[in-house]
């Protein structure tokens, strides 16, 4: 009877041991939808509390180029430091609400499973690199289904953004 079972089927709990060693090899359950709960709310809060005042740097920021764009010479060194200031401008703007979203994703991360510490996971492996099997994961239907909840997503916090917003 025990031979016909499938061995993927397991009938018995895994022992504590077990449990620790997979815990220790960075193998546990996790769910991404916690994480994008967090990142969503974060994201919802942020543009409530934060927008107004991120726009206003924003528009401060850009408004010798709208207003007058006649005045901006366009010659390589002109442009160049132009460049340079606007990414330094609107980086530090940005700044504060990615590092707000970094640190609600990995709180979901945490609030899981706890903090796990797991230097297996990232070591690589050169069996593992499949230029076919990575071809194949990237065009499988599960990524289709995770591009799609992705996009839904965001479509979502895009309509909220707008709501509250304009």
């Amino acid at each position: 009877m025990a031979e016909d079972q499938d061995p993927a089927q397991k009938t018995e709990e895994p022992t504590q041991k077990r449990v620790e060693d997979s815990r220790r090899k960075g193998q546990v359950a996790t769910s991404r939808e916690v994480n994008h709960w967090f990142m969503i709310l974060g994201a919802t809060l942020l543009v409530t509390m934060l927008a107004p005042g991120m726009f206003g740097r924003i528009k401060a920021t850009l408004v010798e180029f709208i207003a007058s764009p006649h005045d901006v010479t366009l010659d390589p060194g002109t442009v160049h430091a132009i460049t340079v200031d606007l990414i330094g401008d609107l980086g530090s703007i940005m700044a504060v609400p990615a590092a707000i979203l970094m640190a609600l994703a990995v709180f979901g991360g945490l609030i899981q499973n706890g903090p796990i510490f797991a230097p297996e996971l990232i070591k690589p492996k050169l069996e593992k690199i499949s230029l076919l099997k990575g071809v194949k994961r990237l065009f499988s239907g599960r990524s289709l289904m995770e591009f799609t909840k992705g996009v839904l997503k965001l479509a979502i916090v895009a309509t909220v953004a707008t709501m509250v917003v304009v």
